[in-house]
């Protein structure tokens, strides 16, 4: 998956992309190429994507969840102009993001680091979500250890 010429993330089998545009109510920002003849790309329509989410809550939520947690991706690549960060540039990629260099990424510094996808803001409600998703520990801020086994697949 690619925005502005960079990798943000590399869609493995079994993988949702395009999720976004559908849960965040916004135009695609990003493109998908095959990288392999052996690619296959399924798709389900957006109607259907609706009525199976107004069916079942929990996939909606977690649709409303892989999307944040994708467009915090895109912000990554964008804040660094770069492909988003191999496992042993991670480390290089939280610092610029922990802005105050405590050592933790808390809300204001992930409002700030969405803030550059736009001019769509993203919600308070958004943000905490988007810590959830990322925050393993409850702390309420996302710490390396956490970053790194969140995206250091």
């Amino acid at each position: 998956i690619i925005a502005n010429d960079h990798t943000i993330y590399t869609i493995k089998p079994g993988r949702l992309f395009g999720v976004q545009s559908h849960v965040l109510k916004r135009n695609r920002k990003a493109s998908a190429s095959c990288a392999t003849d052996e690619c296959i790309i399924e798709s389900i329509s957006l109607g259907e994507l609706q009525r199976l989410a107004e069916k079942y809550p929990e996939l909606e939520n977690t649709l409303h969840e892989l999307a944040l947690r994708q467009e915090f991706r895109r912000a990554v690549v964008l804040r660094r102009m770069q492909s988003f960060p191999t496992k042993a540039q991670l480390k290089e990629a939280f610092d610029a993001i922990d802005t105050d260099s405590s050592g933790t990424i808390d809300a204001s510094e992930l409002r700030e680091l969405m803030q550059n996808l736009g001019a769509t803001a993203f919600s308070d409600e958004e943000i905490a979500t988007l810590i959830k998703t990322m925050d393993l520990t409850d702390s309420g801020n996302v710490g390396f250890s956490e970053f790194q086994s969140v995206f250091g697949d």
